[in-house]
């Protein structure tokens, strides 16, 4: 079973008073502290506990306001907003979920599971067009993905972490092989 840390307890406490309003909490100055003070990793293992005790309906309340009281301190805002917009799409709010996802976007543009969500949102309105935008902005070419994967692969092989090293190769490999098996029929000739 999940337990919260000492202040996630407190911060819980403060909530089940207020009856589960945020929005009421965060009057209190001592519960707007302690949010703040509050790790990302915190408030993630808290969203499984409310989850679980079958309150999520605070969840994106409690992320605006952690995302409120920490901006431009906490390098997890992004964390938060991808947070925020997988709530919002479980909920059907797609259009929220959106705006969620593209503000994780904006702080992390590398996080694909946003753009993957981003584009699985799009597609759940019906704007095709926007899904297939948004995946296509978010591929890396195969010569990008090569040389990157070439590279993790020398220096790891350098550090002496062989898995690593052949793993990443390995994937290089396949990556550079995919127009070669693309042109090679179901009859397995070229």
């Amino acid at each position: 079973m999940m337990t919260l840390s000492p202040d996630t307890q407190v911060i819980y406490n403060f909530l089940e008073q207020n009856q589960w309003s945020v929005e009421a909490a965060a009057e209190n100055t001592e519960f707007c502290d302690i949010v703040k003070s509050v790790p990302f990793t915190d408030v993630q293992n808290f969203s499984e506990v409310i989850k679980l005790r079958g309150k999520s309906f605070i969840l994106v309340p409690f992320y605006l306001l952690w995302i409120n009281l920490n901006t431009g301190t906490s390098p997890h805002l992004f964390a938060a907003w991808f947070s925020i917009a997988v709530e919002m799409g479980a909920t059907g709010d797609h259009g929220n979920a959106i705006v969620a996802y593209q503000n994780a976007l904006a702080m992390n543009g590398g996080l694909y599971q946003a753009s993957v969500n981003l584009g699985l949102q799009y597609e759940q309105i019906g704007q095709v067009d926007a899904a297939l935008g948004i995946w296509s902005q978010s591929l890396q070419s195969d010569d990008a993905r090569t040389m990157l994967l070439n590279h993790l692969g020398r220096v790891r092989e350098h550090l002496k972490q062989y898995e690593e090293a052949e793993a990443k190769l390995f994937a290089s490999l396949l990556t550079a092989m995919k127009p070669l098996m693309a042109l090679q029929g179901a009859d397995g000739a070229v």
